[in-house]
């Protein structure tokens, strides 16, 4: 035998574990496309919530606002009226951000541990 043709054998069956590696190695990839798949999902909703609350705030500071503005109490019209809607509007809009508080939190709460363990993990030497 030569040693152009003892090499070949080799070198055929490095390209078959190559192979057989490749087919084997995609178990862990689809895993690791799940968790950044399930990741990306969580930080969407945390990230959902932040947006929903932080507009709630703005329509909450634009309402205070308007509500604030000593002009109002000398408006024509049913004051009594106003101001009861004003009420109103306010206990909605502080219920809402309350309940996006909550759910807010909630989301981060979620996101935060999982974020940094895998933070710290790659982190360490």
């Amino acid at each position: 035998m030569t040693a152009s043709s003892t090499s070949e054998p080799h070198a055929h069956d490095d390209a078959s574990r190559a192979g057989a590696r490749g087919v084997g190695d995609k178990a862990p990839l689809l895993r690791s496309v799940s968790v950044f798949a399930a990741a990306v999902e969580l930080w969407e909703t945390a990230a959902d919530c932040i947006v929903r609350r932080e507009q709630l705030l703005i329509r909450l500071e634009a309402f205070e606002r308007k509500a604030s503005d000593p002009a109002r109490l000398f408006e024509k019209g049913n004051a009594t009226k106003e101001r009861l809607l004003e009420a109103r509007n306010r206990a909605t809009l502080e219920e809402g951000l309350a309940r996006l508080d909550t759910e807010t939190a909630s989301a981060i709460d979620i996101v935060r541990p999982r974020a940094v363990g895998r933070l710290r993990n790659r982190l360490q030497p």
